[in-house]
């Protein structure tokens, strides 16, 4: 699993000393957008078609979320969310040959979020959701024989996660959080079922 990103953690270690000198915010807001990204430089491996053993060399991923409040209960809000993720995964083996490979997932997975405020200016949530994913492959194999092969395929996804998010205006907030999102074996260049994502960003409220 990737490590997740040092600014998530600096946040949430400064969330609770921050807040409390800070006003919290006025007035109803029942939605937000949502920008998050994450990179990761030579953090895993994966098995290609012809049976080589790939360094991963890139490793990224960018999400935009929209979601809006459905209910309020005495100690959380529960809010409806439509995330969009991609995740791009590229590598090459110099052996013999060169070998160089690259995975594409796309995961649609609209569901339900839990938040709370345990402080002014800090909300904690929990995340979770279902669709489909769609992962695109790509390998070129530069051997005694040129190989080339390319593939698309879509498969049932749900994700699970949590994160935190912190107010630095009434309209602007730093928002991190970790998924994992769940798939058939094997997709997207990874050996089991699931695809774990630290993402860290933005949040605009209103």
């Amino acid at each position: 699993m990737r490590s997740i990103p040092i600014p998530m953690l600096l946040a949430f270690t400064l969330a609770v000393p921050l807040e409390a000198q800070q006003p919290k915010p006025a007035g109803p807001q029942n939605s937000d957008v949502s920008f998050l990204a994450s990179l990761s430089l030579g953090s895993s491996q994966v098995i290609g078609l012809t049976g080589a053993t790939v360094k991963i060399s890139s490793d990224w991923s960018i999400q935009s979320s929209f979601a809006h409040t459905i209910h309020s209960f005495s100690f959380a809000d529960l809010w409806l969310e439509f995330p969009n993720t991609s995740e791009s995964r590229s590598g090459s083996n110099l052996g013999q040959g060169v070998f160089q490979i690259s995975h594409n997932a796309l995961f649609e997975t609209p569901g339900l979020r839990l938040s709370f405020s345990p402080a002014r200016r800090v909300t904690l949530f929990l995340a979770g959701g279902g669709g489909f994913a769609r992962f695109d492959v790509e390998e070129e194999d530069v051997g005694p024989v040129v190989r080339s092969y390319r593939n698309s395929n879509y498969h049932g996804a749900f994700d699970f996660g949590c994160g935190i998010d912190f107010r630095l205006t009434r309209l602007l907030s730093v928002r991190g959080e970790l998924r994992d999102f769940v798939t058939g074996r094997e997709l997207g260049g990874v050996s089991g079922r699931n695809h774990p994502i630290a993402d860290f960003g933005m949040s605009l409220h209103f």
